[in-house]
């Protein structure tokens, strides 16, 4: 009797190929002549994308296969194991000396061998190994460095004996992203490796991990050799294949006895086909009988839905009134053509309305049925549609993004911007199906912020995260319709067009200080701009207000002579005012004075210039003005500069300035922003018009109104929707 303890095994593996690394799990059971040497295990990652790191795999596997399992002199299997290893580890620095050398620092794997009772485990980099023995779980190796040469890949090397029931669980790190140590050993120890490995994988799954391989091995004595695993689990379960459905599993569970039954079906066929041959004519007989009866009552409903007027007068006419078919007959119609043919269709129409009514009132039953087939072959057909769309191989995909990202971080190290530019912009449009998919969508977002992050970089493009607003108007009033903000000496400023409140809001701790309120016969406080020690408001009305913060009082500005333009935006320099009036297709300036504003000054003096669909300006001495549609144009003296452009605008995220809602710039600011409410960024340019960088504002924000920057600190303050939110630049 053989006395042996037998080996068992499961395997946690993937189908695919992955786009970011080589990844394997392998099983070598040698022929009958060679079954005294055991059997070897492979478990080999290599973090690179997996080509050529397949063949780096596969060198692995067949040197030491084949090294190891050669023929020769008798030696142990210690002996071949060791000596498998060192031709295995000269193969791979031939390898590395034809120049394939990317795998070297990112080689991680274990290689062992069991014969009889013995253990040959060899590994290198990072992977994992554990011996459960007697309930005690223990790690018996230790990560090893990756910088070492070629020909000492396979360098680390432990020898010892398997008992009865232990168990070895090899595994790459990535396992430990996802589950800790203790849940780990919990599956070890309370399952056999087929049963575990399932487990372990259905956890996995549910957290839509792929790039785990593991291998657990027991050592099963003889007298518990009988007990097998329950028959659906495999060997193998593969992290990127979905489970079977509770039908697929329940046919595979009844699959045998289905087999038996079908053998006793094939062997009796003749006496069951003499014994149930009547019973199934009189069967068919039934059913034909049923069929016809249905046929004549739906015969009968449907002759019944309405009777013509010919077949109502000849009726009567057999009825003994004659009259009725002179009624009837019709006399010759006159006109035209088509005349005839649309009285023609407004009869048949007229019928089937009728019918239709009928059916809706009187067979219900029926009408039913006939809208349940029409959705049927409706439903069938766009499910048939929907299968014969092409789907994307979303596994190519995702490799074909990952090598365009390679080539772009090759063109960045040879300083080419417009090239790496290009290819991460197209691998960013190639993944926008695996985003969308369940299975590849954590996975290619995580490539995709990837290249998004080295995009950015090409660009100066800052990404802001979303934080808790510092105020709230909503808090403050309801209904709350504030579309500007401003800020001067610590205090931010805005006005509620629904109530004509005005808030001062500290800087420190953005608290509110103090409302004022405009009176509501002057009209609604509508664009706002700082004045020295002030903040001036214009109403809807053309009225001007100042907020002295001196004395904390709100006060109605004298004009000299004229009135208030109608404008869309205001802003200040030294002792000047400045409103743009696009309706005039003009900028005006007024002048303070010890007795008021003076009367409206045109300021440009350049001819055949359209601003009329400007939306904001700014002022440092120059006058900066940009309308809707994203063209900025500058003035110096009332003179347009005509050679300023704003340039340099990269193509991603958006080339185009497609929203403005205001530009920024002063004597304090050396640059211009300007906020982009449709891309959601402030994008940021030298005075000369050159593209400096940009900040992308998180897409959920909301609507976004107005900006202003403390050029001191660098705090930029955004109003979205009804909140101030305040992000450092």
């Amino acid at each position: 009797m053989n006395n042996n303890p037998q080996l068992r095994f499961g395997k946690i593996a993937t189908s695919t190929k992955l786009a970011d690394r080589f990844l394997t799990v392998k099983v070598f059971e040698p022929d009958e002549d060679k079954k005294e040497l055991g059997t070897l295990y492979f478990l080999i990652e290599i973090t690179t994308p997996w080509h050529p790191a397949t063949e780096i795999g596969k060198l692995i596997q067949n040197s030491v296969v084949s090294n190891y399992f050669q023929s020769g002199t008798a030696k142990t299997s210690e002996i071949r194991f060791e000596e498998a290893l060192k031709k295995t580890n000269l193969a791979l620095s031939a390898a590395a000396q034809k120049g394939e050398t990317s795998w070297t620092n990112n080689i991680n794997a274990v290689v062992a061998a069991v014969n009889n009772r013995h253990v040959h485990i060899a590994w290198t980099g990072t992977p994992r190994a554990f011996l459960l023995r007697n309930q005690s779980w223990q790690s018996i190796i230790s990560s090893a460095e990756n910088n070492h040469s070629a020909n000492q890949t396979f360098e680390n090397i432990i020898t010892g004996d398997l008992r009865q029931e232990d168990k070895l669980f090899f595994t790459n790190f990535e396992i430990f992203r996802h589950m800790s140590e203790t849940q780990l050993k919990s599956f070890i120890q309370n399952f056999d490796p087929i049963s575990a490995i399932h487990e372990i994988g259905q956890y996995l799954k549910n957290k839509k991990v792929i790039n785990v391989n593991s291998l657990a091995i027991e050592m099963v004595p003889f007298d518990k050799s009988t007990f097998q695993p329950p028959p659906e689990l495999s060997q193998t379960i593969y992290l990127d294949q979905k489970e079977d459905f509770w039908l697929e599993k329940a046919i595979k569970k009844t699959k045998p006895v289905l087999a038996g039954t079908k053998n006793k079906l094939s062997s009796n066929w003749k006496s069951a086909i003499t014994k149930l041959g009547p019973v199934f004519r009189r069967v068919t007989i039934s059913i034909g009988k049923a069929v016809i009866s249905i046929g004549r009552t739906g015969k009968k409903s449907f002759t019944n839905i309405r009777k013509t007027r010919r077949e109502k007068a000849l009726n009567r006419i057999k009825g003994g009134q004659p009259k009725e078919w002179d009624n009837f007959i019709e006399k010759p119609k006159q006109g035209s053509f088509l005349k005839n043919f649309i009285s023609s269709l407004g009869k048949t129409f007229k019928f089937l309305g009728r019918q239709f009514i009928y059916l809706v009132t009187k067979q219900r039953k029926i009408a039913i049925i006939i809208l349940l087939v029409i959705l049927l072959i409706w439903g069938v057909n766009a499910i048939r549609v929907n299968l014969s769309k092409p789907k994307p191989n979303l596994t190519k995909i995702m490799l074909e993004a990952e090598a365009k990202k390679t080539a772009g971080n090759e063109q960045l190290s040879t300083n080419n911007q417009d090239a790496a530019r290009t290819l991460f912009q197209e691998a960013l449009t190639l993944l926008e199906p695996a985003l969308q998919d369940p299975k590849t969508k954590e996975k290619a977002k995580s490539l995709y912020n990837e290249i998004q992050t080295a995009l950015d970089q090409i660009d100066n493009i800052k990404r802001l995260s979303k934080t808790e607003p510092v105020f709230n108007f909503a808090a403050q009033d309801s209904n709350p319709q504030v579309s500007e903000i401003t800020l001067l000496d610590k205090n931010l400023f805005a006005a509620n067009k629904q109530n004509n409140k005005i808030y001062k809001i500290s800087e420190v701790d953005y608290s509110t200080q103090d409302v004022f309120q405009v009176p509501a016969d002057d009209g609604q406080a509508k664009i706002a701009s700082t004045f020295t020690e002030e903040i001036l408001w214009l109403t809807n009305s053309q009225n001007l207000y100042s907020l002295n913060l001196n004395n904390n009082q709100l006060e109605k500005q004298n004009l000299i002579s004229g009135s208030w333009e109608q404008a869309v935006h205001l802003a200040n320099y030294f002792n000047n005012l400045y409103l743009l009036s696009p309706t005039s297709n003009q900028i005006y300036k007024h002048t303070h004075t010890a007795s008021g504003w003076s009367g409206g000054k045109e300021v440009i003096i350049s001819k055949n210039i359209d601003i009329k669909n400007s939306v904001s300006l700014a002022i440092d001495g120059d006058i900066y003005v940009i309308d809707n549609k994203g063209i900025c144009l500058k003035f110096t003296a009332g003179k347009i500069i005509s050679d300023f452009k704003l340039s340099g605008l990269p193509s991603y995220p958006n080339s185009q300035i497609e929203q403005p809602v205001t530009i920024i710039t002063n004597s304090n600011l050396n640059s211009l922003y300007i906020l982009d409410n449709k891309v959601k960024r402030i994008i940021e340019y030298s005075k000369d018009g050159n593209y400096l960088g940009q900040y992308v504002l998180p897409s959920d924000i909301g609507d976004v109104k107005d900006l202003t920057i403390n050029p001191i600190t660098k705090k930029a303050y955004l109003l979205a929707d009804n909140y101030i939110y305040q992000f450092m630049l």
